[in-house]
């Protein structure tokens, strides 16, 4: 799993906008990144400390010419001393970027702390006294290691809104816990006022805010905030409501978990059942529709067929009434609407019950995922034009009469798709989907997924003649449709804005990372019969991108700026015709434009992922 992503680095900016003193002290800079969020956030001063010489020259380059930051390369401690900085090394004796330590560590399997240099330590009571700092500041972020306490016992004239302290307990693979605890942390800055704190909690990569507690377990680390009490009115409400924010983020991921659970579930059990010879579960095939009856295509041509809209759910009731509005609103007078809810617990049944009467049949028990769903919805459906719209995602106005009419105009189409938007939680736009474009069968079998999945109407005719969506797929059972569809049946999209698409942290297209890359990989290799497309490498340029962010892979900078120019060739590729290319040639891509040390980079990350290149 990765992080949420509500880090300080996005809470301390936020507290920092309101603070009528914006100076920052940031003990413990490294490169440079926090400070980089102040400026963002309109600090007007940056007082960066750093004592590791490399560390400190690349913050003055990098801040060269920046007024409003000044670079101190002095460790901050309780007095003005010299100390020596223990510094760390790779298994092959090269220094590490970090974690350079003043704390006596223990040598681990990929660090080892052998040689030391000699530095300056200075106390931020000493620097204030010599003018060199401001004693009045908005923010103070310690980020010291084990000497974070001592930073603190030696900052007693200091007068900052907000104090954050980094913390940890029982992180015995990457260092030693801090020699003090903290309630000793917080009973210090209590007695100066810091009565108020919220505690960034991380832990195996899942993140929360905890007001007013810091209780750890093993394997905890984060970042106190204190909010001094002549701050307190004006700071506590953006705490709130981040801690609020973050609580929504952890009931999507674990909505999103237990769904992914069921559907794994299911999975296992069906080839439990196999593996026992059991063939109960084969002989019951998907739920599926029936064919059309005779006259379809006079019908059709009425501009008045029947549509059937399908919503498959499971715990959205935050969206749900949003979607099942936006078909209810249609205002089509030949509207069939099926609800298939998985057993939602959040209150989704109590939403459908209030439309129950506009329905033309739901139901809440559970199922085997979301494409068995939709199959159950499927084969419930009477009308001639069939679509399923997600519980997250809703329709814009007239989308069901401009797909009436594309049908009316051409009764042998599969199936129709229109223009949409991505939208975030509160449905504000993120930006049109830039990749529609009309049909065209190679582009979408062996380059990308340019159909947005909302947006489609599809004839149910046609739909009979294909076998039902693919349960076992779980990104990409919609593209799997839309492919087997299309080499049977003319497709064409419609100048229309459609519908959206929502997009958030827990969706499946978001949090799928190399998983969602494996299954891309396998429904393309069971079209084409080849390992790895032009479209394929595409998306997995952009995951290795993601996972890059947080991978602590030393150059990363570099391997991104290969693994862009991979994505400028694809991006040519995909924009000509004809993408039906010899087998082997994404390969080819990838050997020729990124060198051997972003490929091994690159196969670390999927390794870590459990994932091959094939």
């Amino acid at each position: 799993m990765t992080s949420l992503g509500y880090t300080e680095h996005d809470l301390l900016p936020s507290l920092l906008a309101r603070l009528p003193n914006s100076v920052v002290l940031d003990v413990g800079a490294e490169k440079g990144d926090f400070v980089d969020a102040c400026l963002a956030a309109g600090s007007t001063h940056v007082f960066a400390f750093e004592p590791y010489p490399p560390h400190a020259a690349d913050l003055r380059k990098k801040y060269a010419g920046v007024p409003a930051v000044t670079v101190l390369d002095a460790a901050i401690g309780t007095a003005d001393k010299p100390i020596r900085l223990r510094v760390a090394h790779d298994v092959s004796g090269q220094p590490l970027d970090f974690p350079h330590s003043f704390a006596d560590y223990r040598d681990r399997r990929d660090a080892r702390w052998f040689s030391e240099i000699d530095v300056v330590s200075r106390s931020l009571d000493s620097l204030a006294a010599d003018a060199v700092i401001p004693r009045a500041v908005g923010l103070v972020r310690v980020d010291a290691d084990r000497a974070n306490l001592l930073v603190l016992q030696g900052a007693t004239s200091i007068a900052s809104a907000v104090v954050t302290v980094e913390c940890w307990n029982g992180l015995q693979d990457t260092m030693r816990d801090p020699p003090y605890d903290v309630p000793e942390l917080a009973a210090v800055l209590s007695n100066r006022g810091y009565r108020d704190f919220v505690f960034v909690r991380r832990c195996d990569g899942i993140e929360c805010l905890q007001v007013g507690s810091a209780h750890l377990h093993d394997g905890d680390s984060g970042t106190l905030i204190f909010i001094h009490e002549t701050a307190r009115a004006l700071l506590m409400p953006v705490v709130y409501e981040a801690s609020a924010a973050a609580v929504d983020r952890l009931i999507d991921l674990a909505v999103s978990i237990r769904q992914e659970s069921q559907e794994r579930r299911a999975i296992i059990d069906s080839l439990q059942a196999v593996l026992k010879g059991d063939q109960s579960d084969q002989a019951a095939p998907e739920p599926w529709v029936e064919p059309s009856p005779a006259g379809e295509a006079e019908r059709l041509r009425s501009r008045r067929a029947r549509v059937s809209v399908i919503t498959p759910s499971f715990n959205q009731a935050r969206f749900l009434e949003q979607t099942m509005r936006s078909v209810l609103d249609q205002g089509y007078p030949n509207l069939e609407y099926i609800v298939i809810d998985g057993g939602s617990t959040d209150g989704s049944v109590d939403i459908i019950r209030r439309y129950a009467d506009r329905l033309a049949f739901w139901v809440s028990e559970p199922d085997r995922g979301q494409g068995n769903a939709i199959n159950k919805g499927m084969a419930r459906v009477t009308g001639d034009i069939v679509a399923w719209v997600n519980s997250d995602d809703f329709y814009y106005p007239g989308a069901i009469q401009a797909a009436a009419d594309a049908f009316a105009a051409d009764p042998t189409l599969g199936f129709v798709y229109g223009r949409g938007n991505r939208v975030n939680e509160r449905g504000e736009l993120i930006e049109p989907f830039a990749y529609t474009r009309p049909f065209d069968l190679r582009a979408l079998t062996h380059g990308i997924d340019y159909i947005l999945q909302p947006t489609v109407f599809l004839r149910r005719g046609a739909l009979a003649e294909v076998a039902p969506l693919d349960p076992a797929l779980h990104w990409t059972l919609d593209w799997d449709l839309w492919i087997r569809l299309g080499r049977k049946f003319p497709a064409r999209m419609i100048d229309h804005m459609t519908a959206a698409s929502r997009e958030y942290a827990s969706t499946k297209t978001l949090s799928g990372g190399f998983e969602r890359m494996e299954e891309i990989r396998r429904m393309l290799d069971r079209h084409t019969g080849r390992a790895m497309s032009i479209g394929y490498l595409n998306y997995l340029m952009f995951t290795l991108l993601d996972a890059l962010a947080g991978s602590g892979i030393p150059k990363r900078t570099t391997i991104e700026h290969h693994i862009f120019r991979v994505l400028e060739v694809c991006r040519d590729l995909l924009g000509l015709k004809g993408l039906r290319r010899p087998p082997g040639a994404a390969r080819r891509i990838v050997r020729a434009v990124l060198p051997l040390p972003a490929r091994r980079a690159a196969g670390r990350l999927l390794w870590r992922a459990g994932f091959r290149w094939r």
